[in-house]
């Protein structure tokens, strides 16, 4: 996905999160992403999804 903005503390690709994609996190112990540096270079980050589902229906709640 291309980024759409960037400034000295990074850069910023934002997406839809579908339900599919939830459903997955839902189900998974860690989520991992793969993101390219300036460098071309491959940056592997893994996230824990530990907390996750509480923390989502907050944000939706908050987001109304």
């Amino acid at each position: 996905m291309p980024y759409t903005a960037c400034h000295r503390g990074g850069c910023f690709a934002p997406f839809d999160l579908t339900e599919p994609m939830l459903s997955q996190i839902r189900k998974s112990s860690k989520i991992s992403v793969v993101a390219q540096s300036v460098s071309k270079r491959a940056l592997n980050l893994n996230f824990s999804t530990r907390g996750f589902p509480g923390a989502y229906q907050i944000y939706l709640k908050e987001s109304k």
